[in-house]
């Protein structure tokens, strides 16, 4: 899959806008937050009434979900590692996203990552080793179990958060 192809996913998933009050992300336009993104040249569109053009979406979804966090250089090695990369980056920060997939490959490799957040040689390194004698299948799945213990946390430790729980367990994980 393209890179294209994933940002155009995500798309699909988190198109249109929405304003709910129970959303930490609080107003957000096809997944993007106004609360973490303010800087983000759409909202001056939105607020203007006038409307968005989908390229300047994906534009913002390379920049800040693929180049700058390097998660393209996952997709080079494994195109479906990328994907949930970027895909919970959107969701939860790519620096979170970053550090359960490389508390992920510690428990599968020797490589004894410090947990930085950041993609960098010795990541891409271990995940080499790793797809080496193993499936991909399986680093995808503790990925999405540290995923999964986020959104049950968030929801035990905040009822407004609940109401998202179900969508984020059949959508996200």
């Amino acid at each position: 899959m393209s890179i294209n192809q994933i940002i155009d996913n995500i798309i699909v998933l988190e198109k249109g806008y929405v304003n709910n009050p129970n959303d930490r992300g609080g107003e957000t336009y096809d997944g993007i937050s106004r609360r973490w993104h303010p800087e983000w040249k759409g909202w001056e569109l939105l607020d203007a009434g006038k409307p968005v053009p989908d390229q300047m979406v994906r534009d913002f979804y390379n920049d800040k979900y693929v180049f700058q966090p390097r998660f393209d250089d996952v997709i080079y090695v494994n195109e479906e590692i990328g994907e949930e990369l970027v895909e919970a980056g959107v969701n939860v920060g790519t620096d979170r996203a970053t550090k359960w997939f490389q508390r992920s490959l510690n428990l599968y490799t020797s490589a004894g990552l410090v947990l930085d957040g950041v993609i960098g040689r010795y990541t891409i390194m271990a995940l080499r080793d790793y797809l080496k004698r193993r499936d991909a299948e399986v680093l995808l799945k503790t990925m999405n179990a540290f995923q999964a213990i986020h959104y049950i946390t968030l929801a035990e430790n905040d009822p407004k958060q609940r109401t998202f729980i179900y969508g984020w367990m059949n959508h996200r994980v």
